[in-house]
């Protein structure tokens, strides 16, 4: 609570938004998550940095790594739990990359773990996304995700 009182958030995610070895981006995320952890106040100044879009970059930008991958979706999961449902705004794109992430780590138990979780969280609470997915997101998780 400190950390985030002396604008530890905004001061994590301006390091992290530079380019940086998979080992800080892991260490840097999985303070994020301990940070968030049952606090609606410290994952609003998550929201407020531009949470869904900053996770979404860190994602992308480090796609081998196990720990980045299920770090994000934690914190995934957390922001769409916000009253302001800030998720719901980039709901496809993160449900797409959600996917993309699941396939690419198939056999890792702890990615499929934590973002099978925050895709179900999403689509809970995004019903209209969960009418509105197209076909190849459908067939995505029938033949990428669970296909040996």
């Amino acid at each position: 609570r400190k950390v985030s009182e002396g604008g530890g958030i905004k001061i994590i995610t301006d390091f992290l938004a530079v380019p940086r070895e998979v080992i800080v981006v892991e260490s840097g995320l999985e303070l994020l998550v301990e940070m968030i952890k049952n606090s609606t106040e410290i994952s609003e100044q998550l929201q407020r940095c531009g949470g869904v879009q900053f996770v979404l970059s860190l994602i992308r930008g480090k796609p081998r790594s196990s720990t980045v991958q299920a770090a994000g979706c934690r914190i995934l999961r957390a922001l769409a739990t916000l009253p302001s449902h800030s998720i719901e705004l980039m709901a496809k794109e993160t449900v797409k990359a959600i996917l993309s992430m699941m396939k690419s780590h198939r056999n890792n138990s702890r990615v499929q773990l934590e973002s099978s979780r925050a895709l179900l969280q999403i689509c809970t609470l995004s019903p209209s996304l969960t009418e509105s997915l197209d076909l190849s997101i459908h067939s995505s998780i029938r033949d990428g995700i669970f296909s040996k």
